[in-house]
């Protein structure tokens, strides 16, 4: 009798048999249920860069609008001999870091997956295109007006535990919206896109500062050294004294941390009956301020020199003639306040001299 004979007429070696046919196809099934797991699992859509070829055309280039329900349009251009400016703020130089960021922060985009493609459904995104909705729109041309790159990017969201930046993203030709990895999220505020770097004046670089009000005997406040917490104030009337100690600091560091809200032409600006200060520093840099009050608001206009052999102080006071030179600027109150502070309110009031009777 042949093994397979003696298997079929034994009843125990049946069984196992089967037992062995059970158990191989049941690893054979395991196999092909944790491969078809896996193809489940497994990420459907390969992370792609969102524009292609975008980061070799950015020498293209030319113009970026960004539009948003809250700002409106934001224009900055690219001009010849000037670079980056905002032309809906009389060409004021636009912060070429943003500019940057930008433009690469769009070359960057990668797009990891794709999210809802239902045009009612955008809005829970914030990709409801603008100026209605609440999506921002960020539009690259080249010189002829053509559009390199369009973008509308809404909510942002954490990726993984290194936090990286995921944003919602779309076209504005296509209802198909992305979770992206980015370096960057738009920008559509107007103030943030002006060039703000045009005066960076640490406390510890001033050495005097005289203040020559448009009414008023002019002074100078002072120190010798940059340790020195407190400045004196030079010349002080006789029979006078200061208001309180640190009183001449005010005037002194009225043009540190430099900021301003907007630019207009200097020419737009009435200076001639102007709050003068001359601010000099350790390393040798003059700066020449004038502040003036017009349809309400604070402006100063700025212009700084060095001497020729100073080669440190030259290159700043270069630096800042060639932002400041042709603008004037609108200040906060509480800093024109500081630089136009009059020499009677660094000091106590008069006293009466005391009477006795007799």
């Amino acid at each position: 009798m042949s093994l397979a004979a003696a298997i079929l007429h034994d009843r125990r070696r049946r069984n196992l048999l089967v037992l062995a046919i059970v158990a191989a196809l049941s690893s054979i099934l395991a196999v092909l249920a944790l491969d078809h797991q896996a193809a489940l699992m497994a990420p459907k859509y390969k992370p792609h860069t969102f524009f292609p070829g975008l980061a070799d055309r950015d020498r293209h280039i030319a113009s970026i609008r960004i539009t948003s329900k809250e700002y409106g349009t934001v224009a900055i251009d690219f001009v010849p001999d000037r670079g980056w400016i905002l032309p809906a703020e009389h060409g004021f130089p636009a912060n070429y870091d943003l500019v940057r960021k930008t433009i690469y922060g769009m070359a960057g985009l990668e797009a990891l997956a794709p999210e809802t493609a239902r045009p009612e459904w955008l809005k829970y995104l914030d990709l409801d295109a603008p100026p209605k909705g609440h999506g921002v729109k960020v539009t690259l041309y080249d010189d002829k007006g053509h559009v390199i790159a369009a973008l509308i990017a809404g909510k942002t969201k954490t990726l993984g535990e290194l936090g990286q930046l995921g944003l919602f993203v779309r076209t504005p030709t296509s209802n198909q919206s992305w979770l992206a990895r980015s370096v960057f999220q738009p920008d559509a505020n107007p103030a943030d896109w002006m060039n703000k770097d045009v005066l960076d004046l640490a406390r510890s670089e001033i050495k005097s500062v005289t203040v020559k009000p448009n009414h008023g005997p002019s002074y100078t406040v002072a120190r010798t050294e940059p340790s020195d917490p407190n400045f004196s104030l030079s010349g002080l009337p006789k029979g006078r004294t200061l208001a309180y100690p640190t009183a001449p600091n005010g005037p002194a560091f009225g043009l540190v941390d430099f900021s301003f809200d907007q630019a207009v032409p200097i020419q737009t600006v009435d200076f001639s009956h102007a709050t003068q200060t001359e601010t000099t520093t350790f390393d040798g840099l003059t700066i020449n301020a004038r502040i003036a009050a017009q349809d309400g608001s604070s402006w100063v206009a700025l212009a700084a020199q060095a001497k020729p052999a100073n080669k440190i102080a030259t290159l700043k006071a270069r630096k800042i003639n060639k932002i400041a030179g042709a603008w004037a600027f609108e200040i906060p109150a509480y800093k024109a306040a500081q630089l136009t502070t009059p020499l009677d309110n660094l000091l106590k009031a008069h006293t009466a001299p005391a009477t006795h009777g007799r």
